[in-house]
């Protein structure tokens, strides 16, 4: 059976924060989001989901996950 890891991010300009589960949330600037996106695709997460803020048109959440490590 599958064990998967998974990964939060919030972006709202002019920051964003990428929250590994159980690990040290990390904040960039958002100018930064598009290297963050290819490197999060690079080091093997897959986006599953993603949702608006119901009170913000510029805040949003990226949901990851990827398969853990034997």
């Amino acid at each position: 059976m599958t064990r998967w890891e998974y990964c939060e991010v919030w972006w709202h300009h002019p920051e964003c924060a990428l929250c590994v589960i159980g690990r040290e949330t990390e904040n960039f600037p958002t100018e930064d989001w598009p290297d963050v996106f290819a490197q999060l695709g690079i080091d093997g997460w897959e986006l599953v989901s993603t949702m608006n803020s119901p009170t913000s048109e510029a805040e949003c959440w990226f949901y990851f996950k990827r398969p853990l490590d034997s």
